[in-house]
């Protein structure tokens, strides 16, 4: 029987369609297509509505084309729904998120208030701050309470928490009140131990109110959550001010029949049917359902029954509730005459209900196999665009697909017809594991379409290839997709040649990476821009040789106008030490404390220093005090350890060991300069034993002081047992670290002198004392002389 109904379906294709929306809808496609090329956009947005035209290839090339012309419109409606198709397929067409950010700016500038909170949520995606930023300001020009509730919303739904409380910070200094939702109260508070009694006075509060939308709202919220016992005592509160809801009387019916365990809420019966009956009093079908089977059950309710059942007949949702009760009761034949009477008068719910019967495997029913033939040939031949996509999509979902196999190889004959490249795509990865030379040869007709994602694909396919040919082919892709203008290819294709997989080192080339992110950079892209900077800046990277100061202050700068606190930092830094330009340190602390106005909190470290020592404006405690405070109040590490010498050395305050110490002990476990101060205070004042740990972290974290001090600790044996040799382990340590000119100078001691057993080596001492550069490695080496 499966085999028959779709061998007629499948002829019904072949005979009466010959695109994949049917023989009378080509026409209107084609008028669509005529219509578009003289620059209607609505007909461009109907074509994707109805026919998915850009998932063919002539889709694929004429809205490249249309896109082009979208220029001259000034409708932001239609403006902002042709966006959306490129969003929709925005990883198909080169550059295609930068495509829909332009036809936002285009809305933008008509005026459109929507466009800009589509940006940011775009951009949101893409973690484009910059932009982000950019596009807030605009949204602040003429700050409105709806527009800031907007922003909150957005952020708060991206988990931006601290974006969202600048938001409402900003609602309070425009005199704005954000009114929080209820259902944002008790979100947090839901799963929360020990909540209950917050819980109740939100809940009493939302009753005291008396506004029975906001009462049901929040119980169904409540229901959602699992939260049966809240859910009901509003959904109770609310039916006392308005007892006609009849969705609240079938929520509070469904609670009162299964109760809830957990909750040691105790179902009734009784409840439960006194509330069903008061919904479907009330028209909710659903509820009507149910009831007809709740009234079976018992002979004294047979009047209740009949008396619902012609009820249920006066109106077309109570005869779809009907059909879904006598069809669930095993009562087809009743249930079809009803559908069939809805279809007959337009209902397309009742259309596909009939037309997806699929027959039983045990008892064939030929008039519903007939019904079921009548409506799929009804849907074949109708000229309703919308009810054909709904039955293609119904038939190919997983729960028809299995029965309609022959319909849906011949959607997907026709669609390869037509270049689909989405379906395309699809048997790719339908084939990827079963065998690969197919799926390869699908993804390979998608890529020559001009499909960016399967050129990618295809990409990725080859470079994981043992075959060393494959790297060209994986190259010419990508040197393609550039030439073209592509920039997420651009920059993939400079971080292969920065970059490269570990089996294929050899084609690491700086140059070439650096020319395409040149390019991409040039192209706008903000991640190769904040390469470029961070590899001209880099000075300890495997990159060394390709610092170049003046190179990253360019692109610094570029950074720097968008705003961000890390890129303003940055080029505060160029100035502060002479990078690239004259040394500035006035312009530093410009930058400087634009970065930290930002949060930056590391910029507070650096304005400190201007007025420490070294190179500074002036000498200047208070000042310099005052900077490192507010960087304390954001946590920076640096800032702490450093205010902590502050109070030991009594710069610009009075001298307080403890208050130094309190400071050093908030961050020793992970700052290694705090955890060496520490040790010192420890050491000076003969506590060896929480010197040794304090130096000990400092080591593990990398400070060659504390390698050095350690070392000292075991030759001389202060708290530990003497030991030279892991004295000189940690020397050698300590200087491998960072050149400690102290432990050369201690190893040259040891060598020279031999301590602790270790053979006397006059050349190696020699050799540790030039490395060293303090004065008494100079006195030693002339005694050796």
């Amino acid at each position: 029987m499966k085999i028959a109904i779709s061998i007629f379906l499948t002829l019904l294709f072949l005979t009466g369609c010959s695109t994949l929306n049917f023989q009378n809808t080509v026409s209107s496609k084609e008028e669509l297509i005529n219509k578009a090329n003289k620059g209607d956009i609505k007909a461009m947005i109907a074509l994707n509505k109805y026919y998915k035209f850009p998932e063919t290839k002539e889709g694929f090339d004429l809205y490249n084309k249309w896109y082009e012309t979208i220029n001259k419109e000034d409708k932001t409606e239609d403006i902002l729904e042709f966006a959306n198709i490129f969003s929709k397929y925005n990883d198909m067409f080169i550059n295609g998120k930068q495509k829909t950010q332009h036809l936002y700016n285009l809305a933008v500038e008509l005026g459109s208030e929507d466009a800009l909170f589509l940006q940011i949520e775009a951009y949101l995606k893409e973690y484009n701050y910059p932009k982000i930023n950019q596009i807030k300001k605009k949204i602040l020009e003429n700050p409105t309470e709806e527009k800031l509730t907007k922003l909150y919303t957005l952020y708060k739904s991206k988990y931006m928490n601290t974006e969202a409380s600048k938001i409402i910070e900003l609602m309070t200094s425009y005199g704005f009140t954000y009114k929080q939702t209820t259902e944002e109260k008790l979100k947090d508070l839901i799963y929360k131990k020990d909540s209950q009694d917050e819980i109740n006075k939100i809940l009493e509060e939302v009753i005291a109110s008396k506004d029975s939308k906001e009462i049901f709202q929040t119980a169904d919220y409540l229901k959602k959550k699992y939260k049966y016992t809240y859910a009901l005592k509003l959904y109770e509160a609310g039916l006392l001010l308005d007892n006609t809801n009849a969705h609240a009387y079938y929520e509070a019916s469904e609670i009162y029949r299964r109760g809830n365990y957990t909750e040691n809420l105790k179902r009734d019966e009784n409840k439960a049917l006194e509330s069903l009956q008061k919904a479907a009093d009330y028209n909710h079908f659903k509820a009507s359902a149910e009831l007809l089977r709740e009234y079976t059950k018992n002979q004294e309710n047979i009047q209740d029954y009949f008396n619902l059942v012609e009820k249920l007949k006066q109106t077309k949702e109570g005869k779809r509730a009907l059909a879904q009760y006598y069809y669930n009761n095993y009562k087809k034949a009743k249930a079809n005459e009803i559908l069939n009477e809805l279809a007959q008068e337009g209902d397309e719910e009742a259309i596909l209900e009939l037309a997806l019967r699929i027959p039983s495997k045990y008892s064939f029913n030929p008039e519903e196999f007939n019904l079921t033939k009548k409506w799929q040939k009804n849907i074949i031949e109708s000229n309703n665009l919308s009810l054909k996509k709904k039955f293609e999509e119904k038939i190919s979902s997983f729960r028809f697909a299995s029965y309609y196999t022959t319909m849906n190889e011949e959607l997907v004959k026709k669609a390869l017809e037509e270049k689909n490249i989405i379906t395309l795509r699809e048997l790719y990865i339908k084939n990827r594991y079963r065998n690969y030379d197919i799926a390869l040869e699908y993804l390979q007709t998608a890529a020559n379409y001009g499909d960016v994602k399967s050129n990618l694909n295809l990409a990725r396919d080859y470079l994981g290839s043992k075959k060393e040919e494959d790297i060209n082919k994986v190259l010419a892709i990508y040197e393609d997709l550039a030439q073209k203008g592509d920039i997420n290819t651009t920059r993939t294709l400079a971080e292969f040649y920065f970059y490269p997989p570990y089996t294929k080192e050899n084609f690491k080339d700086y140059k070439k990476a650096i020319y395409y992110y040149e390019k991409a950079a040039n192209m706008g892209d903000l991640r190769s821009i904040k390469k470029l900077a961070q590899i001209f800046l880099c000075g300890e990277c495997e990159s060394k040789k390709l610092v170049d100061y003046k190179k990253a202050k360019i692109y610094l700068e570029k950074l720097a106008q968008m705003g961000e606190a890390r890129d303003l930092f940055n080029l505060g830094w160029t100035y502060n030490f002479g990078k690239g330009v004259e040394k500035d340190l006035l312009k530093a602390k410009e930058y400087y404390e634009k970065a930290a106005n930002l949060g930056f909190s590391s910029a507070y470290y650096n304005l400190a220093w201007l007025y420490y020592k070294d190179d500074v404006i002036k000498v200047d405690y208070k000042k310099a005090l005052e900077y490192l405070k507010k960087g304390v109040e954001l946590n920076n590490s640096n800032c702490i350890n450093l205010l902590g010498l502050f109070y030991e050395k009594g710069y610009g305050v009075e001298k307080n060991m403890q208050t130094a110490i309190s400071y050093y002990k908030q961050i020793a476990n992970f700052d290694k300069y705090a955890a060496n101060n520490l040790a010192n205070y420890y050491r000076d004042n003969k506590n060896y034993k929480e010197a040794f740990k304090y130096y000990e972290i400092g080591s593990q974290l990398g400070n060659d002081e504390s390698m050095n001090e350690l070392g000292i600790i075991y030759e001389q044996g202060l708290g530990v047992q003497k030991d030279i040799q892991t004295a000189l382990n940690y020397y050698n340590k300590a200087y491998n670290a960072n050149l400690n000119p102290h432990a050369a100078y201690n190893i040259g001691l040891i060598y020279h002198y031999a301590k602790g057993g270790i053979k006397k080596d006059l050349q190696l001492a020699k050799k540790w004392y030039k490395r060293s550069t303090i004065d008494d490695a100079k006195k030693q080496l002339a005694k050796i002389k």
